[in-house]
């Protein structure tokens, strides 16, 4: 298989497929939710965890760029289903309101931070 150089490399492609399969994990968590109610949250976000972790070992053993692809394209099915799981977590423990409080509370550091990084930027270069 020809290897292709880096100005070869079809990058939209690549981030299409890469977000699609972060769409199909999100799609994957709620049939598992609708269809499977037996399975606790917290079991699947056990096999989430080590699902994603093995997809960071595979591509250190097995050095095949086709298969670093596909272990990229895994880890973001498993964020896919990791960030409606930690939804749904986050509001069977926490009320909204106070959850709305905390995370406005933590946006003004965060908006103090990128206006401070912004400013010492200069335009042109």
């Amino acid at each position: 298989c020809p290897t292709l150089s880096l100005s070869e490399l079809p990058f939209g492609l690549i981030f299409a497929i890469l977000m699609s399969s972060m769409m199909l994990g999100s799609l994957l968590y709620n049939y598992i939710s609708t269809h499977c109610p037996q399975l606790a949250p917290t079991r699947i976000l056990i096999a989430l965890l080590f699902t994603a972790s093995a997809t960071f070992f595979v591509p250190v053993v097995c050095r095949d760029e086709r298969i670093t692809f596909w272990c990229f394209c895994l880890f973001e099915v498993c964020c896919g289903i990791y960030f409606p799981l930690m939804s749904y977590q986050k509001g069977k423990m926490i009320d909204d309101s106070v959850r709305a409080n905390v995370y406005g509370l933590m946006r003004i550091p965060l908006n103090v931070f990128v206006v401070l990084v912004l400013s010492t930027t200069k335009d042109g270069e």
